[in-house]
């Protein structure tokens, strides 16, 4: 679960860097 979240987050953070561009 620790992982799942962890990657959710990454997600999370590449979709507002692509958001930025």
């Amino acid at each position: 679960m620790t992982t799942y979240t962890a990657t959710q987050a990454r997600s999370n953070l590449y979709r507002l860097i692509d958001q930025a561009s």
